[in-house]
């Protein structure tokens, strides 16, 4: 390896380990990061997109799962049966091709690299190696009642079903064209690549996120950033300002978290909305 490709991938460990920190408050072990050719390798070819859902449900075939969005009906294998899946998805799929299409990927806060070429319409996503995406839990102790609802709820891993489906949610529920590009290998980790829409605008106020998710049925939750649908079960999570663009006036959201809740986490959203 010269001394530039050297310069080039220690930048982005650089960018990894700042963007971990700051998203978990922790150090990161960036041993298995070392010589990935996934930075350095020459340009891949750019990819034609699945839809989320044609991706899950190709993912799931494979699996042997039944169809259905988790929390609606069906249940999916758990985490070692997907990571193993995986194996077999990329196999059949074929790999990405890692290289210098990733070159100049920024850390996208807490989820993914991002990458964006001056002048591209759609940006490309790519997650931490071995990560898909984060999904809401209960974090609640049974037989106790929180004073703030983030006492209560916490992000944690999600599954790659789990996040496919909330990939697919968000195309649905707002009108989104997030693709499913495949799969690439970092050091021996999968990662999932998605591409999406580049907006540009500003970011909106409180209230203009508030009036709009109110027109998408929603309520705000305990003052967080958390909105809940009470007639299907649907919340969005992470709803801050951040996560939006002010476009043409209207805010659209672009990295929030869409889920289907049940159990407990129903009942304690459905509370919390009606304060």
């Amino acid at each position: 390896m010269n001394r530039v490709a050297r310069v080039t991938e220690q930048g982005q460990l650089d960018k990894m380990t700042a963007c971990l920190r700051n998203a978990f408050g922790i150090g990161v072990d960036l041993g298995k990061f070392q010589g990935n050719p996934f930075m350095n390798e020459p340009t891949g070819q750019k990819t034609r997109g699945d839809s989320p859902q044609a991706a899950a449900r190709e993912f799931r075939s494979l699996l042997g799962a039944s169809e259905g969005v988790p929390g609606q009906s069906g249940t999916d294998p758990d985490i070692l049966e997907q990571l193993g899946g995986l194996e077999a998805w990329a196999e059949a799929r074929g790999e990405l091709a890692g290289g210098g299409w990733l070159t100049e990927a920024q850390c996208g806060g807490a989820e993914h690299f991002i990458q964006h070429a001056a002048g591209d319409e759609r940006l490309v996503k790519v997650t931490y190696p071995g990560e898909y995406g984060l999904r809401m839990r209960l974090v609640l102790p049974a037989g106790t009642m929180p004073d703030r609802l983030s006492d209560a709820i916490g992000l944690g891993p999600a599954t790659p079903l789990q996040y496919l489906d909330r990939l697919a949610l968000h195309n649905d529920l707002f009108g989104d064209d997030v693709e499913f590009l495949g799969l690439v290998r970092q050091r021996g980790r999968l990662s999932m690549v998605i591409s999406q829409i580049f907006l540009r605008g500003e970011k909106p106020e409180i209230p203009q996120i508030e009036s709009f998710m109110a027109d998408n049925g929603f309520r705000k939750a305990g003052g967080e950033n958390v909105y809940f649908r009470t007639e299907d079960r649907l919340a969005v999570f992470d709803a801050h300002a951040r996560n939006f663009v002010l476009t043409e006036g209207v805010p659209v959201p672009f990295d929030v978290i869409p889920q289907y809740v049940s159990g407990r986490m129903e009942a304690l959203l459905a509370l919390w909305a009606r304060k």
